[in-house]
């Protein structure tokens, strides 16, 4: 498999985490403080809850696999990663 293609795997994989994530995040935020706005939370609502967080777990994973997918393309290209220079890499690290 050719590296450019390895490198768009990643970028798409590393998109479709992002947006996973953030989704999920959002959809879980809003249906929770809707519930607590109720003072209830309704076995559907948690069962809701629970995919959300699955789908947030998803999102996550799919995120990481693809960041390491893009060191291991870089390594192979450069023979070293050139992210590991760059402060705000550092710092996402971090986080």
């Amino acid at each position: 498999m050719s590296l450019d293609i390895l490198y768009l795997i990643a970028k798409l994989g590393h998109f479709i985490g992002i947006a996973t994530g953030v989704g999920g995040a959002i959809a879980s935020d809003l249906l929770f403080m809707r519930s607590i706005k109720n003072k209830t939370i309704s076995k559907d609502e948690i069962a809701l809850l629970t995919t959300l967080s699955s789908l947030l777990w998803v999102g996550l994973l799919t995120f990481l696999v693809s960041g390491l997918l893009f060191m291991y393309v870089q390594q192979l290209q450069l023979g070293y990663i050139k992210y590991f220079e760059y402060e705000p890499f550092k710092a996402k690290l971090t986080l």
